[in-house]
């Protein structure tokens, strides 16, 4: 039997009761603090495909489908394929809040918090740091860590205006997430930054590595004169991309790739409006977030890609000798393999802007007058007309959702228009 025990804790003073508060202040409704401690498990981490989906990862299990040979035969067998901890058990998160609840002049309410969180016992796998002469795939371990702290505000605020009334209620928090360990997954990659695959220790989950970028050669001279990059791209030519030196070694290798960016919000905000006059209600919710970069790549970003097509924003500014802009949004027009080429390695030049704002539904509806339906036998009617994925604000390239780092391989968001009746009799 497997079990664990996850303790937490959680404490509140409503100080706005103590008589050194109580009634002093008319425009103090309401103050409370509030602090809370615990450890919380997830037994849901197993992957979900690969060697290691088992409902019980721990266990050594026989694969079938190896043959051996026994006195000239060869028989069917099976072969233990992948090394196993047996020790596994579940991820922990420990979190520490502190926080205030307040209301102010009756209609005012506002929340802030601050939160700490530390994630261990993470399950990773060590496939980059062993060796295939092992003989083994490496399962994974409880070896990983991560630390998330930040701040969560709400505030909401309800009052009229004659007689129109309105509700509004916003949020807005702040993300700092940091990959504490790979545990045996670490490896010291060229550039000095640990890493497994795409994790990097130092920085958030999602993160992206590879080099920087400073626009596009314009000539053959340029090219000359500048960092040989034979080792990313064997023969640069002018609308080619130019990758930063970071060590300033004279090359351009593997020791100048670094962090380039996170897919994950540092920033991240709603609004929520709520407005009535008479017999009329709008309803508005917006939801938005800052900080964040996303990539488009293959068929969503890429001309020519195994002889596929050209994105709009591609064909609006690529490199071409009539426009020799080393600025230019994409690189000379070529056709690219599967196996990519010189102008395709992992670098910050097919990294955008992904901070959005979008208004994720809009409802507008009017209630008829009872004096008016009673006389048709109906106790209440309300017409409605909603909108969702109404509108989005965003520096992303048109045509693709900022939420989605893609390769053009995913169903895009799409707008919806309802027209409801509620009828009750």
């Amino acid at each position: 039997m497997r079990y664990a025990v996850f303790p937490a804790v959680a404490v509140g003073w409503r100080i706005s009761q103590e008589n050194f508060l109580k009634d002093r202040f008319t425009w103090l409704n309401d103050l409370k603090l509030k602090a809370s401690y615990g450890v919380l498990g997830n037994q849901s981490l197993y992957p979900t495909s690969g060697v290691d989906a088992r409902d019980y990862p721990y266990q050594s299990v026989l694969s079938t489908g190896y043959n051996y040979p026994f006195g000239g035969v060869l028989s069917s067998g099976a072969q233990l394929t992948t090394l196993t901890d047996p020790n596994l058990h579940w991820e922990s998160t420990r979190t520490e809040d502190l926080g205030l609840e307040t209301t102010l002049f009756n209609n005012l309410t506002v929340t802030a918090t601050y939160y700490n969180r530390y994630t261990y016992n993470i399950l990773t796998a060590p496939t980059g740091s062993v060796s295939s002469v092992l003989g083994y795939t490496p399962g994974v371990t409880n070896s990983g860590k991560l630390s998330n702290n930040g701040f969560e505000f709400t505030a909401s605020f309800k009052n009229h205006f004659g007689p129109v009334g309105y509700n509004i209620t916003g949020n807005f928090s702040i993300l700092n997430e940091k990959v504490i360990d790979l545990g045996v997954g670490d490896v010291l990659q060229p550039d000095g930054l640990i890493s497994n695959g795409s994790q990097i220790v130092g920085y958030p989950l999602g993160s992206f590595y590879g080099y920087k970028t400073a626009g596009l050669f314009t000539s053959t001279a340029e090219i000359a004169k500048y960092a040989n990059e034979t080792a990313v791209n064997p023969s640069p030519q002018p609308g080619d991309i130019r990758y930063v030196d970071i060590n300033e070694d004279g090359k351009i290798t593997t020791a100048d790739e670094t962090y380039l960016g996170s897919s994950i919000p540092k920033y991240s905000y709603g609004l929520n409006l709520n407005i009535n006059y008479k017999n009329f209600d709008l309803a508005i919710v917006g939801q938005g977030v800052g900080d964040v970069v996303n990539q488009l790549n293959d068929y969503a970003g890429w001309a020519f890609y195994q002889n596929g097509g050209v994105p709009q924003f591609v064909a609006n500014n690529y490199w071409s000798p009539a426009n020799n802009n080393a600025n230019a949004k994409y690189p000379r027009l070529q056709v690219i393999s599967n196996a990519g080429n010189g102008n395709t390695a992992a670098s910050n030049f097919y990294l955008y802007n992904a901070s959005y704002f979008k208004i994720r539904n809009l409802q507008i509806g009017y209630s008829f007058p009872s004096a008016v339906i009673s006389k048709i036998g109906v106790k209440a009617l309300r017409v409605s007309l909603g909108a969702q994925n109404l509108f989005t604000f965003t520096k992303f390239p048109k045509g693709n959702d900022p939420e989605l780092s893609n390769s053009g391989s995913y169903y895009p968001n799409l707008s919806n228009y309802t027209l409801g009746v509620n009828l009750s009799l």
